[in-house]
């Protein structure tokens, strides 16, 4: 009996099915093997795969050159807290430092725990970064050559939010090489300007885009009141009107006229509903400089606006320096806004240059009510300048002005979305007047969102039908129908 079992154990390891069985078994152990030891290299290497539609985990070809071209040693120190829970958002904050340091010869990161050493800050000290600001998580980043520090809250590079459903605090933006390509830069270039936006005259408020912009252009933002007595501030870089409501009166003309006089520069927004009749001394300074604003809205033809109203203006690019890094495919949103035309008579000094334009087939009109749309006798007919670069150049005085005919162009719908153009020329503008031959990068945020799909309502059923209806009993079928050739053969 037991040689009769030892013969079927033989004939059963030395057959085709076990041989074939013990194959495919060593095969799958290799193959575990093979991706355990290939997921150990590949973590101990530090390789990164950005798989994101929008590559947010990745440094941008700008941010790959402003390190690459760094003439300054740059540390990058991580205050990384040892022993502390990592999330995958603060982890993904240690890779995307990982890249700047892989990428250039004049950067280097380090990793500090604050927590031993509490006084790493103050080597640095000048008052900008104190010990008790940086937390576990903070980048402090340093010009070795300059000694110039910038510090980087981790808020700032993952913003979170709290979930209207459930209450939890989750992240929604990352915004890492937009904090740490401007700090870089920061540190490595000129002082810092300032730009005071004017207040008194209900000035709409500054866009988080907007903000973001300026900001990562390495400027401080403040704010003024033109009637003041002493006038514009001294160290007013860039005179900002956002938009303003209300006109400027008496009081505040003759400080605006001194600032302009003496060089000053100026990013001007036109607020939408603004007629001549009830802004004449704003309209003033635009006919000084070159510009008539138009009654009414710039209205456009079905080819020329986006969306849904001839209102949402598609604006048209001139070539300019500014406009110079928009290119043909993208769009250029001015929903909403002012039409403005370039005066024929001004004075020699005067150098008035159109950056966006509307069509020929564009019109301008007041609209009596939502239906009134189309073009009427009366109406005046384009094309309009929608925005204009203005250079005022008299002795050694060298005056700037960029207007644009809505604050709408730099709504953060208009700057945040990379399909349109707004974003480049407004921080070109920024730029230009600030008398770079180079704009300032400002990387925008990334969402951390996942996309969803809207599916209309009329689909729903049919989709519902399809995918928990049609689709399992055609898989059952093919199963069927399977098993029962097997039987029958």
């Amino acid at each position: 009996m037991a040689k009769i079992n030892q013969e079927k154990m033989k004939r059963a390891f030395s057959s085709r099915q076990f041989k074939m069985g013990m194959f495919q078994t060593i095969l799958t152990v290799i193959v575990i093997a093979v991706i355990v030891i290939l997921n150990m290299l590949v973590s101990k290497m530090n390789i990164m795969v950005d798989l994101s539609s929008d590559k947010k985990y990745s440094l941008t070809e700008e941010s790959i050159m402003l390190v690459k071209e760094l003439k300054d040693k740059v540390s990058l120190f991580y205050m990384y807290e040892e022993g502390s829970d990592v999330s995958d958002n603060n982890d993904i904050v240690k890779k995307v430092l990982d890249q700047y340091d892989s990428v250039g010869s004049n950067i280097a990161l380090s990793s500090k725990d604050p927590q031993k050493l509490p006084q790493f800050a103050t080597q640095y000290t000048d008052g900008k970064v104190k010990s008790e600001d940086v937390r576990s998580k903070d980048v402090i980043v340093v010009n070795e050559t300059t000694k110039k520090v910038k510090h980087i809250s981790a808020q700032d590079m993952v913003l979170e939010e709290q979930d209207p459903y459930s209450g939890a605090v989750i992240p929604k933006t990352l915004d890492v090489e937009g904090q740490v390509t401007a700090a870089i830069q920061s540190v490595t270039s000129e002082d810092s300007k300032t730009l005071y936006a004017t207040t008194g005259h209900s000035e709409a408020a500054l866009s988080a885009s907007l903000s973001d912009i300026l900001t990562k252009s390495n400027m401080i933002i403040e704010s003024t009141r033109t009637d003041a007595k002493e006038g514009i501030p001294k160290d007013c870089d860039i005179l900002m009107i956002n938009a303003p409501m209300y006109d400027f009166s008496e009081f505040d003309m003759p400080n605006i006229q001194a600032y302009f006089e003496n060089g000053g520069k100026a990013l001007i927004f036109l607020y939408p509903k603004m007629e001549e009749s009830a802004f004449p001394n704003l309209c003033k300074i635009l006919n000084q400089y070159g510009l008539k604003l138009n009654p009414g809205y710039v209205f456009e033809t079905t080819d020329h606006y986006l969306g849904r109203s001839p209102l949402e203006v598609n604006g048209m690019m001139n070539s300019h320096e500014i406009t110079a890094e928009v290119t043909a495919d993208k769009d250029i949103p001015f929903p909403l806004t002012k039409g403005m035309t370039m005066l024929n008579e001004t004075r020699s000094t005067l150098t008035v240059e159109p950056l966006v334009s509307s069509s020929e087939e564009s019109f301008s009109k007041m609209p009596v009510d939502n239906s009134d749309l189309e073009k009427k006798e009366g109406d005046v007919s384009g094309p309009f300048t929608l925005g204009a670069a203005v250079t005022d150049e008299y002795k050694d005085k060298k005056a700037q002005l960029i207007v644009f005919g809505t604050a709408n162009v730099a709504a953060d719908s208009n700057i945040m979305d990379g399909r349109y153009g707004n974003r480049s020329i407004v921080l070109n503008s920024v730029a230009w007047l600030n008398g770079r031959e180079n704009s300032m990068l400002a990387i925008p945020q990334r969402s951390l969102e996942n996309p969803t799909v809207d599916v209309p309502s009329d689909s729903r059923g049919m989709i519902s039908f399809l995918l928990i209806g049609l689709l399992p009993a055609a898989i059952l079928g093919f199963g069927f129908f399977i098993w029962y050739r097997r039987r029958k053969s």
